[in-house]
């Protein structure tokens, strides 16, 4: 029985080790080479829009990286005022003279906190340190945390004035382009704000098992908002009904301009990439609309990425095409 417990003892110990300052620092290297990082992709898109001239436009970006002595903090639950008020200045010295009286876009190196928009949003300067704590908070949560980047971005207006969601992030229409740089082409495209997908994750079961249509389930939302029983219910469920009638109400616009502007998209995201990158495999491109305006506002690598099972085959298009020839 003794040397069970003596088993038991050292398994425990082994389980709740500490990290050595060695194990910590090869961790966060190996978070600074993670190809998710924006520092990694961005320049590809950059140097492809310096040599093409391509029409798609790039956010102003600055990139901040880490030290291992502000992410170890990050990753303790230390956030006392003194603690954070000098996290905030760093973070503003290294914004000196990067757009200045601007409002910004912030997020970490491979995460943005769309679900509490409001954290990315930064009208005050002096309260970017809590932002960026309150994101990179939600990185660790989300298990999105490899990366030692914060990021900091112009953030672009909304021209449409669309509906908004997520505690203010606008119903831009929005393409997630599927590259492969191997054979410099694209093989697929996909609605950002997919229908299914979308209803699926804001509108509640019992909803969509009685509508009958996508208009039925608006009807059915604005009824139960409008009803004093709306004002009983707990936050996050209120959160949840008018995300959903948010969406609803922008979706017809949504997919008009995804039909009519996929094609463009696609024919600017080859064009872009015709000479070639650095980059390998097959990524996400995600490009979003605004106005007249597109931009190529994030990437990952498409193994890591969401809406592919949702992603139409560019490819097996042209072949259909052809056979009709």
């Amino acid at each position: 029985m003794k040397r069970i417990n003596m088993m038991e003892d050292k398994l425990f110990e082994g389980l709740f080790k500490a990290p050595t300052k060695e194990e910590i620092e090869e961790r966060h290297n190996g978070y600074r080479v993670n190809p998710e990082n924006m520092s990694f992709w961005l320049p590809a898109i950059e140097n492809a829009k310096q040599v093409t001239g391509s029409s798609l436009l790039i956010p102003k970006t600055k990139i901040v990286q880490m030290t291992t002595e502000t992410r170890r903090w990050l990753e303790t639950d230390n956030y006392q005022k003194e603690a954070v008020e000098e996290f905030n200045n760093q973070l503003n010295k290294e914004l000196e003279g990067f757009l200045p009286e601007q409002k910004l876009f912030i997020k970490t190196g491979i995460f943005s906190n769309k679900f509490e928009f409001n954290t990315t949003m930064v009208t005050d300067r002096t309260k970017i340190g809590q932002q960026m704590l309150d994101i990179f908070y939600a990185s660790l949560v989300l298990g999105a945390f490899e990366t030692m980047e914060f990021v900091f971005r112009e953030f672009i207006e909304d021209v449409e004035c669309n509906e908004t969601i997520y505690k203010g992030m606008p119903l831009k229409t929005e393409f997630r382009v599927f590259y492969d740089f191997d054979i410099q082409k694209v093989i697929g495209i996909s609605n950002y704000w997919n229908p299914e997908v979308m209803i699926k994750n804001l509108v509640d079961d019992s909803i969509t098992a009685v509508a009958t249509s996508k208009e039925n389930i608006k009807e059915i939302l604005e009824k139960i908002i409008s009803t004093e029983n709306f004002q009983e219910l707990k936050s996050y469920q209120q959160e949840d009904l008018l995300n959903g009638l948010a969406y609803l109400k922008g979706v017809d616009k949504l997919e008009k301009e995804y039909a009519l502007y996929k094609e463009f998209v696609i024919r600017e995201i080859e064009a872009l990439f015709v000479n070639g990158s650095y980059l390998t495999g097959r990524w996400s491109i995600d490009v979003m609309k605004n106005g007249k305006d597109f931009y190529v506002i994030d990437m990952a690598r498409m193994n890591r990425s969401s809406l592919v099972e949702q992603m139409e085959d560019v490819n097996e298009k042209e072949s259909s095409n052809k056979t009709e020839e």
